[in-house]
């Protein structure tokens, strides 16, 4: 199985297009800055399935939900990150509302499996799901058949590499 943290991995790539997306901005070319998100989304996805998919299976896509649990225990949760998204020239409302529209398209017209829960972040559901699949081995009922090796993709550091016999 092959778990993407879907903003962590699509804002990295959106990166690479920022300049495109303050211009288009700029001069109101809303569907073209769509067009540069959606195929940046689309884009990674395909590369990780090529690349991995024969060895770890399946995409499953674990998207952040909003209003993070976190946030009511730690009152300053990603506060800096607000203040950085407030000194950028990127329409962030924008970004996130295209993402979360594209992410609904994945789960609605494509063949992967869509994990997206109100309050949690990705963080959460990968931990979550990888936990479960290394306890149970073979999944009976839900998301995968079969015993699955878990590969997951993302750019935060929450992460490790941890093989397991």
């Amino acid at each position: 199985m092959i778990i993407l943290d879907y903003n962590q991995v699509v804002l990295s790539n959106i990166f690479a297009f920022q300049a495109d997306l303050i211009r288009n901005a700029k001069q109101e070319k809303i569907e073209d800055s769509i067009s540069i998100i959606r195929h940046a989304v689309l884009s990674s996805i395909k590369f990780y399935k090529k690349k991995y998919g024969r060895e770890y299976g399946e995409i499953v896509i674990a998207a952040d939900g909003r209003n993070y649990w976190r946030k009511e225990v730690f009152e300053y949760y990603k506060a800096g990150r607000a203040k950085a998204r407030d000194k950028s020239d990127l329409d962030w409302k924008f970004v996130f509302d295209t993402l979360a529209s594209i992410r609904d398209d994945l789960e609605k017209y494509f063949p992967y499996k869509v994990l997206h829960i109100e309050r949690c972040e990705a963080d959460d559901i990968i931990a979550t799901l990888t936990k479960w699949t290394q306890s149970n081995g073979y999944v009976q009922q839900g998301l995968m058949e079969e015993p699955q090796q878990v590969l997951i993709v993302s750019s935060d550091k929450d992460f490790k590499h941890i093989t397991t016999s």
